[in-house]
């Protein structure tokens, strides 16, 4: 790939993620209808539960996938 192919990616991938984040309440926010014609409904207290579980809970993805990726980048720059 070329750089201008890898930065105009990045641009969409940075801005794929900025809206998400900005939207997030119009899929699953509290009230919100999107999931309610899914297959296995789930109850509704477990989507209020959700609202209010502990900011640390809610960054445990984020922090393992970022662990992973400089994991990754450490054994990728010790073979080289």
């Amino acid at each position: 790939m070329t750089t201008i192919e890898l930065l105009g990616l990045s641009v969409l991938a940075f801005a794929s993620i900025f809206i998400g984040y900005l939207c997030r309440d119009f899929f699953t926010g509290a009230g919100s209808s999107f999931f309610s014609n899914q297959v296995a409904a789930s109850p509704a207290n477990v989507l209020m539960e959700m609202e209010t579980l502990p900011v640390l809970l809610k960054l445990l993805p984020f922090i393992g996938s970022s662990a992973g990726a400089l994991a990754v980048v450490a054994l990728l720059s010790q073979s080289n």
